[in-house]
């Protein structure tokens, strides 16, 4: 899976990438501690879960791009920045 072993990892641009769905950014929530930028825009099949996920499961996290992202709404954006108030969010 995407983000499988790859505990290391920065930053990682998925943008384009319309085949990514909540669970390819769920594996890279649990793979990828050390994130700090991840890249989601365009990504049109991620939804508030796949957000929340990151929110929860990468903690180094300091920006996220998810303009474009159709299904991610503003709700999904409030609970990521309620869970995570200095996480810089492109919207």
């Amino acid at each position: 899976a995407i983000g499988a072993g790859c505990p290391s990892l920065t930053s990682l641009n998925l943008s384009y990438c319309g085949q990514v769905t909540d669970v390819e950014v769920q594996a890279i929530s649990a793979g990828c501690p050390s994130l700090t930028s991840l890249d989601l825009s365009y990504c049109c099949k991620v939804t508030d879960a796949g957000v929340q996920a990151i929110g929860a499961g990468c903690p180094s996290l300091a920006s996220i791009n998810l303009m474009y992202c159709y299904d991610v709404t503003n709700k999904g954006v409030k609970a990521l920045h309620a869970r995570r108030p200095s996480l810089n969010i492109h919207r």
